[in-house]
């Protein structure tokens, strides 16, 4: 059954609808609440007086035209892009938490894995220091210890992400596609 033409009114610019991590653009159609009646609709209006003040006015106007529709949830476009946008800073915050405790656990595993090597060799530390090795010569010894090892669980860690990444992307490889490829 074909449907009944509609009428373009207006045009505007492209916005983020439903996808603001990937920052893509989704073809969008406004419809009057007559032409395509929603469980939900918003009611959106530009003031000069705080919003605050207008709740009433506009429950007032929405039962004026019917009086069994519920209005609920009055709040400024700030507080409801606020409450749009609250899963994504609540994660970064937990994910930011989680890596700063990563990082404070990895600075106290290194220092411990230093300290106890320093205490090791405490006696190769002495003869240095009595046969004329500096200060500065015994700080650089230990430091660049610690930096090879540091160094050596970045580049582990790191090849690990880099293979981790494509092993994981060809396990969800979809068989039809692969055989099509060719």
């Amino acid at each position: 059954m074909p449907q009944a033409w509609l009428t373009v009114v207006g045009v505007v610019p492209d916005i983020w609808q439903n996808d603001m991590i990937r920052r893509e653009f989704q073809p969008l159609i406004y419809l009057s609440f007559r032409q395509k009646p929603l469980p939900g609709m918003s009611l959106v209006a530009r003031t000069a007086v705080p919003p605050a003040t207008l709740g009433q006015a506009f429950r007032r106007e929405v039962q004026a035209i019917d009086e069994n529709l519920p209005v609920y949830a009055l709040r400024t476009l700030d507080e409801d892009l606020e409450l749009h946008d609250w899963g994504v800073r609540v994660f970064g915050a937990m994910f930011g938490i989680f890596a700063m405790m990563a990082m404070l656990l990895a600075a106290v595993g290194l220092y411990a894995v230093v300290a106890h090597s320093v205490n090791r060799r405490t006696q190769e530390i002495g003869v240095r220091l009595a046969m004329g090795a500096t200060a500065t010569n015994i700080v650089v010894s230990v430091f660049a210890q610690g930096m090879r090892q540091v160094a050596l669980g970045l580049g582990i860690g790191l090849g690990m992400l880099a293979c981790t990444i494509p092993a994981r992307r060809a396990a969800r490889v979809d068989p039809v596609v692969a055989l099509r490829f060719e």
